[in-house]
């Protein structure tokens, strides 16, 4: 699996929190609860066009992490996730950003994301935007 990961389930940009889009690492400031609200059973497609489903969380087990639980950068959930055999090309991800976006705004940001999706190469151009 390799990060970042994009949420490929919600397909109203719009309604939906922005930290859900995404996901970085592994490791992650959140509770149950709100993963269940967020990420549970949606689907994320990695660097590489796999295809996952976020399962579950595995919380600190450690004593300090779990008193300093209010410092979001010492309390962090292990994310689990199910490999689907699915995968997504170049060009499938990119139509289905493609299609998100055009739900948005139509403002400066958006149009030079979606120039620089069209010259996107792959699965990570698409996904962290480092497009040169």
């Amino acid at each position: 699996m390799k990060f970042p990961l994009l949420n490929i389930t919600d397909t109203d940009w719009n309604s939906v929190r922005v930290d859900s889009k995404l996901i970085f690492g592994e490791f992650m400031n959140i509770g149950q609860e709100l993963f269940d609200r967020l990420h549970k059973n949606k689907l994320y497609c990695d660097c590489n066009g796999d295809v996952y489903k976020a399962v579950g969380i595995i919380p600190p087990t450690s004593l300090w992490r779990r008193i300093f639980y209010f410092l979001h950068t010492v309390y962090k959930s292990r994310l689990i996730f199910e490999e689907t055999q699915s995968k997504l090309s170049v060009n499938e991800l990119r139509d289905f950003v493609l299609k998100q976006i055009s739900t948005l705004p139509d403002d400066e940001f958006n149009r030079k994301w979606i120039k620089q999706l069209k010259a996107a190469m792959t699965h990570q151009d698409i996904i962290d935007g480092r497009i040169s």
